[in-house]
């Protein structure tokens, strides 16, 4: 709260800012991520969503700051599933086949598991090649055992985690390489 009131403060002062604007430059932020954000830059709702800040979010939501096309990814990014919510449905923003990848990528496995539930994104081999430089281990371990079932094993090629395994040693995630091992039967480590 006490933040919100000086967020008040700051866009209402002497120096009043357009929050329509990108944030500026500063040496003193946390992540280079707000600077590499997009080729734009990050803009104040979207530096909002990715903090996490539902109220100063939400009043920006309130005061007609426009909602950017990567809204959506700060959010997720972010972590915060009251402004992921109030997107969806005030907004009427979907999640997008990107937005896996962002919550994978960033550790938000609840959220990444919400836009799997949609049923927007079907698990196979090349979404695993895909998450595996996430190094995100539970996630991928996780859903690696949707692929590992009798029922997919029996539609899919002999050794359909041959690519993976590639993948998992070439990034050096001696974790994913041991699980996979556990499912040799899907693994020809003779190929490459």
């Amino acid at each position: 709260e006490n933040d919100f009131e000086n967020f008040i403060k700051i866009i209402n002062g002497p120096n009043s800012i357009d929050l329509n604007e990108t944030v500026p430059f500063s040496l003193f932020e946390s992540t280079d991520l707000v600077d590499n954000f997009s080729e734009d830059g990050m803009f104040f709702i979207e530096y909002a969503a990715f903090f996490g800040t539902f109220q100063i979010f939400n009043y920006m939501i309130q005061n007609g700051v426009e909602i950017t096309m990567n809204t959506m990814k700060a959010a997720i990014i972010g972590g915060n599933s009251e402004i992921i919510e109030l997107l969806i449905e005030s907004k009427n923003k979907q999640f997008k086949n990107d937005n896996f990848y962002d919550a994978v990528f960033s550790h938000q496995n609840e959220i990444a598991d919400k836009i799997f539930n949609s049923k927007l994104i079907s698990f196979s081999p090349e979404i695993l090649v895909d998450i595996i430089p996430s190094y995100n281990l539970e996630y991928v371990i996780n859903k690696t055992k949707l692929l590992v079932t009798d029922e997919y094993a029996n539609k899919a090629d002999k050794y359909f985690l041959n690519q993976a395994l590639f993948v998992a040693v070439e990034k050096n995630f001696p974790e994913i390489v041991e699980f996979l091992f556990t499912y040799r039967k899907f693994v020809n480590i003779n190929y490459k």
